[in-house]
């Protein structure tokens, strides 16, 4: 579950900014809205169960709170290597 492991660091850095001055987000999962809302992308359907249908307002809301694209990239002033 590396890719998961990439949404954890993005959500920590995220909520907890000034922690860290640099993160490596060297896997695919930092976008995870648009991840979860690709159905055709293999897993997604077996992934709403432990994070939740994003075509769901209350889903899409929590995701996108941590979500590392949705926040880290255009609110923070880290350094991130994609």
């Amino acid at each position: 579950m590396a890719e998961a492991q990439g949404a954890y660091v993005g959500a920590c850095i995220s909520m907890r900014q000034g922690l860290c001055k640099t993160a490596v987000a060297h896997v695919s999962f930092v976008d995870v809205l648009s991840n979860m809302l690709d159905e055709s992308l293999p897993l997604t359907l077996s992934k709403f169960k432990e994070w939740g249908n994003p075509k769901e307002e209350e889903f899409y809301d929590c995701i996108e709170s941590y979500s590392p694209y949705d926040n880290v990239l255009f609110r923070s002033v880290i350094l991130i290597y994609l």
